[in-house]
């Protein structure tokens, strides 16, 4: 009896210490773990390390609200990107139709201001207001398809200090209305003033008045040009509805069968401005247009029709 008591014990005192040093080495386990967290608390942080957290780091806000006044892909103008071009690579071709444009030191070569006449304000007869567009070409470079007209539709008047001379960067979309290229509604940002500008003598009346779109009138396109020894053929004022004018004047030079058409829609034209057909002028000077599918000239100002010292007998 006393034997089993004995060995009852034993098992029991071995099962004791069994379970007490198992329970230990779980305690120091734990210890280990906690004193493991405590050093890692210690640590340097990164602020900037959202790992591990269920976040991703924020890229930046690339979103924002469009603005129909504005180029379908804005570009902006100091940023020196891939989208700076020039004026003739828009007028040649090598830069595509609809895309965004960036000009930069462009300088203007004339401004046209008007008001869209109808006050009705919806989409097909915005309120009246002044706009002022422009034209514009690459500095110091004298060549064909070195002139854009810049469409400033809704715009308003030019940023201060803009006029003919200044330098500026341009930010716009390139388009084709009624086979004219222009940019239209664009961004203008004055850089300075004093800009040379180049006008085109190498064109006669008959090179510019050719109405087709691949002809020798196309390279002149939104350049500014100038004519010397220039024949009258007709003189009129005719009723328009173009810009906010109903009337306008117009004197027609070069092919009859496909005249180039002389506007006053610029200047302030006086009673001279239509002179008897058969009359010469020595010069005028103006930027080129597609409107209404013929050619057309705009002088800037009357300084810029010589009357008197023409020569036209060749």
């Amino acid at each position: 009896m006393f034997k089993n008591i004995y060995w009852s014990s034993l098992f029991v005192i071995g099962l004791f210490l069994i379970v007490s040093c198992t329970r230990t080495n779980a305690i120091e386990d734990d210890l280990d773990d906690i004193v493991d967290d405590l050093s890692a608390s210690n640590d340097p942080v990164d602020p900037n390390d959202t790992s591990g957290n269920g976040e991703e780091s924020d890229p930046g806000n690339e979103s924002s609200s469009p603005n129909p006044n504005m180029p379908s892909t804005p570009v902006n103008p100091t940023s020196g990107n891939d989208d700076t071009t020039t004026v003739v690579d828009i007028q040649n071709g090598t830069f595509e139709t609809g895309q965004t444009a960036m000009l930069k030191n462009v300088v203007v070569t004339a401004v046209f201001t008007s008001s869209l006449v109808d006050p009705t304000n919806n989409d097909e007869n915005p309120p009246a207001f002044p706009t002022q567009s422009l034209w514009v070409q690459d500095a110091g470079m004298s060549t064909a398809y070195n002139g854009i007209y810049l469409f400033r539709y809704n715009r308003g008047l030019l940023p201060e200090g803009v006029t003919v001379g200044s330098i500026i960067d341009v930010v716009g979309e390139v388009n084709e209305f009624r086979d004219h290229t222009e940019i239209f509604s664009p961004e203008i940002t004055l850089i300075g003033q004093g800009g040379t500008i180049e006008v085109a003598t190498d064109v006669t009346a008959t090179n510019l008045s050719d109405p087709s779109n691949t002809g020798t009138s196309e390279p002149y396109e939104g350049m500014l040009v100038e004519l010397s020894n220039v024949l009258v053929l007709e003189s009129e004022e005719i009723d328009v509805t173009e810009f906010d004018r109903t009337s306008a004047k117009r004197f027609s030079v070069g092919d009859a069968s496909a005249p180039l058409y002389v506007y006053d829609y610029i200047l302030e034209s006086t009673d001279s401005f239509l002179m008897p057909a058969g009359t010469c002028i020595a010069s005028v000077r103006g930027v080129m247009m597609w409107y209404g599918n013929e050619r057309r000239l705009y002088p800037r100002t009357n300084d810029d029709i010589q009357y008197n010292g023409g020569d036209c007998a060749n």
